[in-house]
């Protein structure tokens, strides 16, 4: 690979670092916008949207997971003239309740506005220091790996177990319980995905690190840091690039 192309990488790396991509319920607490015009709360907005393109992209017999996440990912199904109307009915309601959140975290004036609520008894409303303070901007990307995840939560609930994490605002979905393995027909399936999550977890806590060395040790050591994990990033976009 050429390092312009290396290098361009890094840059979308440390560009995603600083961003918080949309967040996706029940799981999470931050899936929630702000609505200016009654002045409450909307919480679950985009869990909720997503599921409803869940049910309608399965009732066009659609059931496989990465096939659904990538509808939802995609950008083709919404222009496609061969796309039933209730299915891009339910994809522009993902991307209204996306741009919902953008709103709610990307404006000062909103940001301020819900901090308050945030500080009521009984808000349920997370702290949003790292939004108003500017550390953190929201990217309004849906991805993958994240949409998957969600997919899965979704469609089996009680298969799936949440862990609050420690260093990201999205949950960490462990693995089933025992009597929930897939078949032995679906062993190979079940290695890559399992191989899959390995390469995400590897590459989230690269992105962790380079997050901690850069408030603690500065840009030049984060960065020097995410070159030499070039071979993690490097799979993990790739892996992005094949599945999209």
């Amino acid at each position: 690979m050429k390092k312009t192309r290396l290098l361009e990488i890094i840059h979308e790396e440390i560009t995603d670092a600083l961003n918080e991509i949309p967040f996706i319920g029940p799981t999470s607490q931050y899936d929630f916008a702000y609505d200016d015009e009654t002045g409450k709360i909307e919480k679950g907005i985009l869990g909720n949207a997503i599921k409803n393109a869940i049910d309608v992209i399965k009732g066009m017999g659609i059931e496989s997971t990465p096939e659904i996440s990538k509808i939802i990912v995609g950008k083709k199904a919404r222009t496609s003239p061969n796309s039933p109307p209730e299915l891009v009915s339910s994809l522009v309601a993902v991307d209204d309740a996306v741009a919902k959140q953008r709103d709610t975290f990307d404006e000062p004036k909103i940001l301020q506005i819900v901090s308050k609520i945030a500080n009521e008894p009984k808000s349920g409303i997370p702290d949003l220091s790292k939004f108003t303070s500017g550390e953190k901007t929201f990217s309004d990307k849906l991805q993958r790996p994240q949409t998957e995840k969600a997919i899965d939560r979704i469609l089996n609930p009680k298969k799936t177990k949440v862990v609050e994490p420690t260093t990201s605002s999205e949950p960490i979905v462990t693995k089933p319980d025992s009597d929930d393995e897939a078949p032995s027909g679906d062993a190979e399936v079940e290695k890559a995905a399992r191989g899959r999550d390995e390469l995400v977890k590897q590459y989230r806590r690269v992105m962790d690190t380079y997050k901690e060395k850069k408030s603690t040790e500065g840009d030049g050591a984060a960065i020097k840091y995410l070159r030499s994990k070039q071979d993690i990033i490097l799979k993990y976009k790739e892996a992005q690039r094949v599945e999209a």
